[in-house]
């Protein structure tokens, strides 16, 4: 990523690509956290966060986020890494949005509730200032 960015700083083509507080940022990422923005770069990230029925509520287990998630190390901590990198400045804002009642399974008949975490402007300039991906996510030619 770090050298990336280098690159970015050294080139005049390429001088507005780039954010004097991106190098700041990159020491803050965990691992999981740069896989995450990778994966946001590619398209929205569904993540569910709560199950809701009546006047009872749960959280979404971390065996739901190891499902989805299965290239994170701690697939468990994605709430976590999605409040950091909305804290950084390069999230949506995070709003729960309902998707249905659940219809089978340890939660049938809850309401099912999900963050869709999305990168903002800022968020996809950071990726492709750190990258050498395009915002489609494929490797450019």
């Amino acid at each position: 990523m770090f050298e990336e960015l280098m690159q970015r700083g050294y080139d005049s083509d390429k001088n507005g690509e780039a954010h004097p507080a991106f190098p700041g940022f990159i020491g803050q990422l965990s691992p999981d956290e740069c896989k995450l923005l990778s994966s946001l770069a590619k398209g929205i990230v569904e993540v569910p966060y709560q199950y809701t029925k009546g006047e009872h509520y749960t959280a979404a287990g971390p065996l739901e986020h190891a499902s989805i998630f299965t290239d994170l190390t701690f697939p468990a901590f994605i709430n976590i890494y999605a409040q950091h990198l909305e804290a950084m400045g390069f999230l949506m804002p995070l709003i729960g949005v309902g998707t249905g009642v659940v219809e089978q399974g340890a939660y049938a008949g809850f309401q099912r509730y999900v963050f869709n975490l999305r990168l903002n402007g800022f968020g996809r300039l950071f990726y492709r200032a750190v990258t050498r991906h395009n915002d489609s996510g494929d490797k450019p030619s």
